[in-house]
């Protein structure tokens, strides 16, 4: 729960704001109701009563199930993580012993860890480029 707390804080912060809202509007309704005159600001705002009402229903409605969500994806982020680290790991081994089940006749060395991170850099450079550069991508590649 401690990590959803800015969900929270957010949910309750408009809260607040909404219920004060709506305590300037009940002020007015009296004020009105005793034969106080508005002005076009002040019926504008009286007349977003219902709105204001509607919001704090909603918000109420809503922060315990958005809360539970949160936990809940929070719990999930560990396994995602974990299953693609499985993946990047099963790749990785996929290419360092496929390249023993190549003919003798190959030339070179057998792949390396340190091949598939070299390979991993160069790729990420061939997809990305400096923010400020004044070439094209395409321009840039080539």
């Amino acid at each position: 729960m401690a990590a959803a707390a800015p969900v929270l804080n957010l949910i309750n912060k408009r809260l607040w704001e909404l219920r004060k809202k709506l305590k300037r509007i009940s002020h007015m309704d009296e004020s009105h109701a005793q034969g106080k005159t508005l002005n076009k600001e002040q019926e504008e705002t009286l007349r977003s009563k219902p709105y204001v009402v509607a919001g704090i229903d909603e918000l109420e409605k809503i922060r315990q199930p958005l809360l539970s969500a949160v936990d809940q994806e929070i719990e999930l982020t560990p396994m995602r993580a974990n299953d693609n680290m499985l993946t990047r790991t099963h790749e990785r081994n996929c290419c360092l012993t496929s390249d023993y089940v190549i003919d003798d006749d190959a030339a070179g060395d057998p792949l390396k860890e340190w091949d598939l991170d070299v390979i991993a850099t160069v790729a990420g450079l061939l997809i990305s480029r400096p923010v400020n550069l004044s070439l094209s991508h395409k321009h840039s590649l080539e």
